[in-house]
């Protein structure tokens, strides 16, 4: 992979909406920018919901933060990309007044994102009913349009999986036929929201009886990641982006998921791999989580110790929550520690963590 798109939450307190609530959402991208070595992976803000126009001079300030660090996406001519998930343009256009409103706002996000940075930006919104609010987008000033997902109907019906990527690929080559912009062909992993509507939340803000895809094999997946880069490559108005954007990293209760999980592993990032014949070599590295145990009854001390040497209150925290996180594809576990420290919120209380030394497998 190239780059995460990361889903961002504006900290604004527009429309009623929690501060602190967008911040912990918001967590997982600010610990990410924190990494020392992030291995070449680059990032992308995609900013999940739509905003009043008073919060435009905010949006304009999150991507300038971004952008002043090193580790963030570029197209092929320097630009940033930064997505919007807008769906079916009705209530994004709504919150920014209507199409003026909107096309104003993106201008005046251009126009201060480039007076404190220099950089150019390659806007990207991420639609569904692409055929009706593709049109709009580029009207509005949009470089290129994509999906966040191939979603489905509400029939309560189960979907092969290569009905599902035939869908997506049909919509691909009408977008490739008469779209007027970018396009960046999204590959669904999977489609099944029917976990998240035991949420009463979600149930709320869902379709009931949705349909469904049935799981894919390997050969599927990559056969639709290796059609989705050869759409991008040969659409001509690709010129400055070229990407695919596969759905999804964790979209666990929906069905589309590429991180590691205790049922399939890494299976998905291999797959990924094989798909794009990418296999780096990737020096050894630490996966470091929080553990599950009592400070008071292991013995840490001020140093770390070994898992294997532990004693017996330090070994509470091997639950399949944690003892199962694997090491990357073509990566063993070299080596685990304990070690105590604060919490993620940096306050008093203390934790243990577990360090687990990842390294290639030979060595």
């Amino acid at each position: 992979m190239d780059y995460f798109i990361f889903g961002y939450y504006l900290e604004s307190a527009a429309w009623g909406r929690n501060p602190s609530h967008a911040a912990a959402l918001n967590r997982a991208l600010t610990n990410f920018v924190l990494l020392p070595d992030k291995l070449g992976i680059k990032y992308a803000l995609n900013f999940n919901l739509s905003f009043p126009s008073r919060d435009v001079p905010m949006v304009s300030a999150a991507i300038t933060k971004a952008l002043l660090g090193p580790d963030y996406m570029r197209t092929s001519d320097g630009s940033a990309p930064v997505f919007f998930l807008v769906n079916t343009m009705a209530t994004w256009l709504k919150g920014l007044g209507g199409e003026q409103g909107a096309k104003a706002a993106l201008n005046d996000m251009r126009n201060r994102v480039k007076a404190a940075t220099g950089r150019d930006l390659y806007l990207v919104a991420l639609l569904f009913n692409l055929s009706e609010t593709e049109p709009v987008a580029h009207r509005l000033g949009f470089d290129a349009v994509s999906t966040y997902a191939t979603a489905l109907g509400s029939n309560g019906k189960s979907l092969s999986y290569g009905s599902c990527a035939a869908l997506a690929q049909n919509a691909w080559r009408v977008e490739a036929k008469d779209g007027s912009g970018g396009f960046l062909p999204t590959v669904t992993l999977g489609w099944d929201y029917r976990p998240a509507l035991r949420d009463p939340q979600e149930k709320k803000n869902r379709k009931p009886n949705p349909d469904w895809c049935q799981p894919a094999t390997d050969e599927e997946w990559t056969r639709q990641i290796r059609g989705a880069i050869n759409e991008a490559a040969n659409n001509p108005r690709n010129d400055r982006f070229q990407s695919v954007v596969i759905y999804a990293w964790n979209e666990s209760s929906e069905g589309g998921w590429i991180q590691p999980t205790l049922s399939e592993g890494v299976r998905r990032l291999k797959v990924i791999a094989n798909a794009v014949g990418r296999h780096p070599t990737i020096p050894p590295f630490k996966l470091v989580w929080p553990t599950r145990i009592d400070p008071k009854t292991c013995p840490v001390g001020s140093s770390s110790i070994s898992t294997t040497t532990a004693d017996a209150g330090c070994k509470s925290a091997n639950d399949s929550m944690t003892s199962a996180w694997p090491c990357p594809p073509g990566m063993q576990i070299a080596g685990e520690k304990l070690r105590k420290g604060p919490s993620e919120e940096g306050g008093k209380i203390s934790l243990i963590w577990q360090e687990r030394l990842c390294a290639p497998q030979g060595r």
